[in-house]
């Protein structure tokens, strides 16, 4: 962290089901949603964002995993 043009989520094990990944501005505007299913890792291209803080949540369908933030600069 700082971030530039891309952004990892890298799981402990291959998820079940499907595992969202979910990021917001600073302001809690959503800023993108992803999925991930029978994959450890989702590699996320950032050069559409502006600069900033954001904010990420990562579940399942029932249950928040993880959440956290990143700051894209360039």
């Amino acid at each position: 962290n700082p971030a530039n043009t891309k952004v990892t989520f890298r799981l402990s094990e291959k998820p079940a089901e499907v595992v969202y990944i979910s990021i917001a501005d600073a302001i809690g505007r959503l800023a993108g949603q992803y999925q991930m299913l029978e994959t450890l890792s989702l590699e996320i291209n950032t050069t559409y964002l502006p600069t900033g803080k954001y904010y990420y949540s990562v579940g399942t369908k029932n249950n928040v995993i993880k959440g956290g933030n990143f700051v894209i600069s360039r």
